[in-house]
């Protein structure tokens, strides 16, 4: 996966030689998945050190956190809070798209900055006299006013955090379908889960010599 916080970077392989890159993939539940994805973080954690957890709108990956991932940071997407914007900005003004893009943009670069502190503001000063503008007004309120730890953190930004969910995205076509999704492959469980297991293992490490763990061939008998 490629993290950036500059738009303006490029992606060259060799700009991201120097990341590393660690691959958990597995069958069954997701929310088996959230409980091992994160005892995993927890045991890589150094002592004492706290873990940028980024999330999307999903609440079981927020339940999962809560349960499994004490010592966090959790922010959420800084690109699905922006959807909210876009939603607020048409119902608002939904008879001019200039002022509609202006609104929207000027919201962005706050919350980009100074996080969705600013934007409860905006909300309540907001008077809409349409109904489907009341209730997108009622239901984006609410969402703003949720837990502020649980929302767009700029600091995670300025540490060099990830600010969007789009790499993990990525990653899962990466992982998942380059491999087993080809034309004519048909899988069940248990074919399917260890591979997945080799898969991620070698995207994590690539120079990782699996030649140890493969069955030996049955060895002639002597006469």
């Amino acid at each position: 996966m490629r993290y950036s916080t500059n738009r303006e970077a490029g992606w060259a392989s060799s700009a991201c030689a120097g990341l590393h890159k660690e691959y958990l993939a597995a069958t069954g539940m997701r929310e088996s998945l959230v409980a091992v994805a994160c005892a995993w973080v927890e045991q890589r954690r150094p002592r004492g050190a706290v873990v940028a957890a980024l999330r999307d709108g999903a609440d079981w990956i927020c339940e999962g956190y809560a349960k499994y991932l004490p010592h966090r940071i959790e922010t959420l997407d800084f690109y699905y809070l922006s959807e909210w914007l876009a939603q607020i900005a048409a119902a608002g003004y939904p008879d001019d798209p200039v002022a509609t893009q202006r609104w929207r943009e000027t919201q962005e670069r706050a919350l980009l900055w100074w996080g969705p502190r600013q934007s409860p503001n905006e909300l309540h000063g907001w008077e809409p006299k349409a109904t489907p503008a009341r209730e997108v007004r009622r239901k984006q309120l609410g969402y703003f006013e949720n837990p502020q730890e649980r929302m767009w953190d700029p600091t995670c930004l300025r540490l060099g955090l990830p600010m969007g969910t789009c790499a993990v995205e990525g990653a899962c076509k990466h992982v998942i379908g380059d491999r087993f999704k080809e034309i004519g492959m048909h899988w069940k469980r248990y074919t399917v889960e260890p591979l997945l297991h080799v898969r991620a293992t070698l995207l994590t490490d690539p120079t990782l010599d699996l030649r140890p763990y493969t069955v030996q061939p049955a060895r002639a008998l002597a006469a």
